[in-house]
């Protein structure tokens, strides 16, 4: 067989002659067992031996069917993956608004807003009004500690040896107040 290593329990040998057919069954141990039709198979060479208890004659052909073992094969290009971790530090941004029953339904009547939508705007423009305070905060900092006569160029390029992930995260400003 041409294609290795063959799959436990998909080999099937089919010995056709001029008085019937011969089927034999892989049995996932390296047997094929079939009526009147036996052998063996080696999964990782492909080899097979077949044994018929009665003289097929002249003229027969031989079929088999099999599957190949992807998953035990050695000549096809695999991926290996590697996870690692690293520590990073986040800014917990938590804000809560409420609204009563009473409150939605006379949004709902009175202007035809759906109060959970108009508190999820609410909220979503805070989180972002609070995350650009941080970046001001932090840009006027920088710029007390570089001085005004200093300036921080950064180049659109990533320099040699340096991977353009890591090249982006040179110019990112760590989240702290």
């Amino acid at each position: 067989m041409a294609n290795l290593p063959v799959r436990p329990y998909t080999v099937t040998v089919t010995l056709a002659t001029a008085a019937g057919t011969l089927t034999a069954t892989d049995n996932g141990a390296g047997q094929l067992v079939g009526y009147d039709i036996q052998g063996t198979i080696v999964y990782s060479t492909g080899a097979i031996t077949v044994e018929v208890d009665d003289d097929p004659g002249d003229g027969y052909t031989i079929y088999v069917d099999y599957q190949q073992d992807l998953a035990a094969a050695t000549d096809i290009p695999q991926i290996y993956m590697n996870l690692e971790s690293d520590s990073i530090m986040a800014c917990v941004y938590a804000l809560k608004e409420t609204i009563g029953l009473e409150a939605s339904y006379a949004l709902r009547r009175r202007f035809g807003m759906i109060a959970e939508d108009e508190l999820a705007s609410d909220l979503i423009s805070a989180i972002n009004a609070e995350v650009m305070n941080t970046l001001i905060y932090n840009l006027v900092n920088a710029h007390a500690t570089w001085g005004a006569t200093n300036s921080y160029t950064w180049s659109n390029t990533a320099g040699t040896g340096v991977s353009y992930f890591e090249h982006e995260e040179e110019d990112q400003l760590v989240c702290a107040r």
